[in-house]
């Protein structure tokens, strides 16, 4: 849900010891996003976020960011 908050990249620094609305992220949550972007979550997770080098970014190339997928908009039919 941080991620999703945020809205944009996050540096994998920037996902340790944080303190959110949804509770204290302890010093893993870089592995947990690292996770999600793999896809080692439950399906439901699955695809939600995404992991970019910094250096592709023109962000800082030491580290990994990572980012929550928006959902595309759900297209509707006209019967």
């Amino acid at each position: 849900m941080h991620l999703a908050d945020r809205g944009d990249w996050v540096s994998a620094t920037d996902l340790q010891k944080l303190s959110t609305p949804y509770g204290y992220v302890g010093s893993a949550g870089d592995v947990r996003a690292r996770e999600l972007a793999r896809g080692d979550c439950p399906d439901r997770l699955k695809d939600k976020v995404e992991r970019e080098d910094g250096r592709k970014l023109g962000l800082d190339p030491r580290f990994e960011y990572y980012r929550y997928k928006q959902a595309a908009p759900k297209q509707l039919t006209l019967v």
